[in-house]
């Protein structure tokens, strides 16, 4: 009898379920994500995320409502993602990198953070996020908002995108070729961020050559250089 107890002690022992590893844990999170994500359900999504819940942008916090409307336009149905440097804290999260590669939008990084008890959502932030971007002349958004300002509504400018790509930070950046009747045409780079919708900086390589006119209307203002 108590060889029989002794066996089925042991074989409950070495047969009982190992737990999952953070990594299980958060692959298992990953495919309940893309999976409500795929589904187009925003309630699907919302249960998925704590109360608390919260996206990171290299410049705001983001609410949760903002948080998650910013969640849903994750580019997972077309992408390819893998998961990078799981961590677990002292406490009750797991925090893992996620990489993702989609078309135009190559190596895009982000750290989630997810309770492993409720395998929820609790933040998102950029894995890296840059430094302040200067620009040649540069000027604070209050100076370039007073030059722009300055431009009369009949200055005719033409404004033709020459390209536009994803960098690394998920903001976008573009080329577009200025025209006008003042200047030669130029290239001016811009970026720009997509989740708070705002445009993050501007700049020229090179100042483009002024045409005379007799009387210039905007040569003055220094709008470009």
């Amino acid at each position: 009898m108590w060889s029989t107890l002794f066996f089925l002690l042991s074989l409950s022992v070495f047969c009982s379920p190992q737990k999952p590893t953070a990594m299980e844990l958060a692959e298992q999170f990953m495919w309940k994500l893309k999976d409500a994500h795929n589904s187009h359900d925003d309630q699907r999504l919302r249960a998925l995320c704590l109360p608390r819940f919260q996206f990171r942008s290299c410049f705001e916090i983001f609410n949760r409502k903002r948080s998650i409307d910013t969640m849903m336009s994750f580019p997972f149905g077309t992408s390819v993602s893998k998961i990078l440097n799981v961590t677990v804290d002292v406490e009750r999260d797991i925090e893992f990198i996620l990489a993702l590669d989609a078309s135009g939008q190559t190596n895009l990084q982000f750290v989630f953070a997810i309770d492993r008890f409720l395998l929820k959502l609790e933040s998102v932030r950029f894995a890296q996020c840059p430094d302040v971007i200067s620009t040649r002349g540069k000027r604070s958004s209050a100076e370039t908002l007073a030059k722009i300002n300055q431009v009369p509504k009949e200055a005719n400018f033409n404004f033709a995108l020459k390209s536009a790509n994803w960098n690394n930070y998920g903001q976008i950046e573009y080329t577009v070729t200025i025209s006008g009747a003042l200047h030669d045409d130029f290239d001016a780079q811009f970026v720009y961020c997509p989740y708070r919708q705002v445009l993050m900086s501007g700049s020229i390589s090179s100042c483009p050559a002024k045409r005379m006119f007799a009387k210039p209307c905007l040569d003055d203002l220094g709008l470009f250089c």
